[in-house]
């Protein structure tokens, strides 16, 4: 798939960041403005109430004297009445285009597919949500003020200078030009070595989540070392990316410093020449200082800042690429089948992972209306596949799957998973209530209907016990409870849920046998009234099922 970063341009990129910011343009572009306007006209004021202060100490007029001092005061007035409420605004709103864009990048990875997330670590998510948002967001908050700022400064400078002097302000702009040219070339290589930063962050952030969530595989197998070392290799990759980086801005920031004292010298030079030939005052030569100073360092500030403006581009970019993965579709391309008697059916379906090989081919299964029907076999000869398929989290390669006569893949999706409840091997609990893990099996449950559902799946008793009752944290993944526990909190969730399908992802091959014994009285109060699929290997957990499908 063709996406819009892989044909990008820095101009594209910004108009394509700043179009995420179009409900807040008015008030945010709007402050800017004025606090651009307000500021360079406060250093417009100053040099000129210098210029007439120090023109009427040596000339002795009064009325540039009182000139001078209005001058002053309007600066004042400028700053009390616009720039502060400039700051707070611009500031404020730029908060707001932070929180949006996180947001925004969140609710995307919501509508992603399973696949992508199967494929794509985690770490390097969290990289782009973090790392990849703040640096690119930046460009709301300091650096878009900072990168535009410059060139209104540089205009708003040279009105007053060129008034002041025409012949002295053309030769320090020329100057100035030159020294910006020069700034520039500092662009190219900051975006590269941010691209690698932004990448090595992901990296590293993939390898501390490694060390996080396998702690306890890292333990039990002595793989502290190897985890740290691979931690350590990726911080290290950072680092020297950070310094090389550091490099760059440093040799910028030199060269800058070195174009401000020429600039300063070469300046001092011709208004010397100036001011000895009579074609300029004292007065006005000193409003030219105040406003040369300026005019330096805002063209100083436009070669670093389109420096470090494409480092948050680069980041912006990488967050364009996350946005540009395709969501998962409400329904998958394809035409409805003619139901046949058979409550769910996979007719003729053939699926890959990958295109080289086929993991099923012609494959066909029925299930009628109430029955249980357990599906063993092989590992990884496709069972718990099957399960995802039945659940849409994939689309076929060819073939047909009919639940309760609607045909997917031309049926929605939602309405598919609304009449299946799934309890993995594993299953997830938040890092949230006992109560409120049980309720995302229906959102606008009540207490009582989240403790009766505990109590079919016989697991009110244990949830009594702990420090809070319903009202316990679980822990990051369930790490607060047993495997039984978690087991029997995951039952619950799918006994609220009441859907009409069940399927069964070997929910008790991971348990002891007491532990076995109570999800077994849960899954069968569970199972009572519904269509169920069972994945499983145990004998003693596909006993019951009225027909075993084996899948080679």
């Amino acid at each position: 798939m063709k996406t819009n970063t892989e044909s990008h341009s820095p101009f594209r990129d910004f108009m394509r960041f700043m179009s995420y910011a179009r409900s807040r343009y008015f008030l945010y572009f709007t402050s800017m403005f004025f606090m651009i306007i307000s500021g360079t006209l406060m250093l417009t004021t100053s040099a000129f109430a210098s210029k007439y202060l120090i023109d009427a100490v040596g000339s002795g007029n009064q009325s540039e004297l009182r000139i001078a001092a209005w001058v002053g005061i309007g600066g004042i007035v400028v700053t009390a009445l616009i720039y502060l409420p400039s700051v707070y605004t611009q500031n404020s709103q730029a908060k707001y285009l932070v929180a949006d864009i996180r947001k925004l990048v969140y609710r995307h990875r919501a509508k992603l597919p399973v696949s992508y997330f199967e494929n794509v670590h985690s770490g390097d998510f969290v990289s782009r949500l973090l790392y990849d948002t703040d640096n690119a967001c930046d460009i709301y908050g300091a650096k878009l003020r900072q990168f535009v700022t410059p060139f209104f400064s540089c205009i708003l400078q040279l009105i007053p200078m060129l008034f002041l002097s025409v012949r002295l302000t053309s030769i320090l702009f020329g100057i100035n030009l030159i020294f910006l040219f020069c700034s520039t070339r500092f662009a190219t290589p900051i975006q590269k070595v941010s691209m690698q930063l932004s990448k090595g962050s992901a990296v590293m952030l993939e390898r501390l989540v490694n060390l996080i969530d396998g702690a306890s595989v890292v333990k039990s197998f002595g793989a502290g070392d190897e985890i740290c070392a691979e931690f350590s290799a990726a911080n290290t990759g950072f680092r020297e990316k950070s310094v090389r980086q550091g490099k760059i801005l440093a040799s910028m920031e030199a060269t800058n410093y070195g174009f401000e004292l020429l600039t300063g010298l070469a300046f001092l030079v011709v208004a010397a020449i100036f001011v000895q030939y009579g074609w300029t005052t004292f007065g006005t030569l000193v409003g030219l200082i105040m406003l040369q100073k300026a005019l330096s360092t805002s063209m100083l500030r436009m070669g670093r800042n389109i420096s470090t403006f494409s480092s948050s581009l680069v980041s912006a970019r990488r967050i364009f690429e996350f946005l540009d993965q395709p969501v998962e579709p409400e329904h998958y391309e394809g035409e409805a089948a003619a139901p046949d008697e058979a409550y769910i059916e996979m007719r003729s379906v053939s699926f890959s992972y990958t295109p080289e090989k086929l993991l099923f081919e012609q494959f066909n299964f029925k299930v009628g209306q109430g029955r249980k029907v357990a599906l063993t076999g092989h590992s990884g000869a496709g069972k718990s596949t099957i399960a995802k398929l039945l659940l849409g989290f994939y689309p076929l390669t060819s073939g047909k799957i009919i639940i309760d006569g609607e045909s997917y893949p031309a049926g929605a999706l939602r309405n598919l998973r609304e009449k299946i409840a799934y309890v993995p091997q594993e299953p997830y609990l938040y890092n949230d209530t006992i109560l409120n893990n049980i309720r995302y099996g229906k959102l606008d449950a009540t207490d009582d209907e989240v403790v009766a559902a505990a109590q079919a799946a016989n697991a009110h008793d244990f949830i009594l016990i702990q420090p809070h009752g319903y009202e316990t944290v679980a822990g990051e993944r369930g790490a607060q409870l047993s495997g039984g526990q978690r087991q029997r909190i995951a039952i619950a969730r799918a006994i609220l849920k009441n859907a009409p399908i069940l399927i069964l992802d070997e929910a008790t091959s991971a348990l002891d046998n007491e532990s076995e014994h109570l999800v077994q009285e849960a899954i069968y109060r569970l199972m009572k009234g519904r269509t169920t699929i069972i994945i499983a290997h145990r004998p003693s957990t596909i006993a019951s099922a009225d027909e075993v499908f084996w899948i080679n």
